[in-house]
């Protein structure tokens, strides 16, 4: 199977680090024209810098914070007239454990913001080109919480609803040949499972080596994935091999959700 994406156009939120970062770097090498997006200016540049690069593609960047809506309104609000994108690829690290108790009102509205209402305000806007082109691929990386919830990790379940928003959107754009689905990775090697093990293990009074084991030892091919795997899937879904797939959970987890 060759996917040749030549001649197609990309955004990717969260795109200079872990799986975003993979998946823009994929994307790139299929002849994608990549647009990527982050908070982070000097890194947005040095991951320019790295993406393939041929004549007929056309990497940007976009400086932004998804967890305020009112800024990702004011950039996007006319954007994709003049920028428009096949594939869009919402992808946001965290939340970061903790207790369901210990959280704040803040703590649910940052993670509202950040992996709902910008992945809305963001994906209505891309959508108005996409019905013109009567193509179009919205791909979410969620996570396994939306399959099994996981203790320690309640504020992920504002994640739930960008699911279920998932299903619902899919059923109103299918008839313009846009697809709508949700990657659910399991624990994968980027700074955020780093993060979180560094978290949990002293939650747990164990050694981050130890508590990674025990997260390998989890799944059905012991080991956590690589961020390319991830964006291996990602690359199948917005390609057009994926045409009769949307409104779906797809699990890349190596086994690790336990649930059928």
């Amino acid at each position: 199977m060759n996917i040749d994406l030549t001649n197609k156009n990309s955004l990717i939120c969260g795109g200079t680090s872990g799986i975003g970062l993979a998946t823009a770097k994929i994307l790139a090498e299929s002849g994608c024209s990549v647009v990527i997006l982050s908070r982070n200016r000097a890194r947005l540049s040095q991951t320019l810098k790295i993406l393939k690069k041929t004549e007929k593609q056309n990497h940007k960047m976009i400086v932004a914070d998804l967890s305020k809506p009112e800024q990702i309104l004011k950039i996007f609000n006319d954007y994709f007239k003049a920028n428009p994108v096949d594939i869009l690829l919402n992808c946001s690290s965290g939340p970061l454990p903790k207790n369901i108790l210990q959280c704040k009102i803040n703590d649910f509205q940052t993670v509202f913001n950040q992996h709902f209402l910008s992945v809305h305000i963001i994906t209505k806007k891309a959508i108005e080109g996409m019905k013109e082109k009567k193509y179009g691929r919205i791909i979410n990386v969620l996570g396994t919480s939306i399959n099994e919830p996981i203790p320690d990790f309640g504020l992920s379940s504002i994640k739930a609803a960008t699911a279920n928003w998932t299903k619902i959107l899919s059923q109103e754009v299918g008839k313009y040949n846009i697809t709508v689905n949700n990657i659910l990775p399991g624990p994968t090697d980027t700074n955020e499972l780093k993060k979180i093990i560094t978290l949990l293990a002293k939650k747990q009074k164990i050694s981050k080596e130890e508590l990674l084991k025990r997260v390998s030892a989890d799944t059905s091919v012991g080991r956590i994935a690589k961020p390319e795997e991830i964006a291996n899937m990602i690359l199948f879904v917005a390609s057009e091999y994926s045409s009769y797939i949307s409104g779906t959970n797809i699990s890349v987890d190596g086994g690790y959700t336990k649930s059928i």
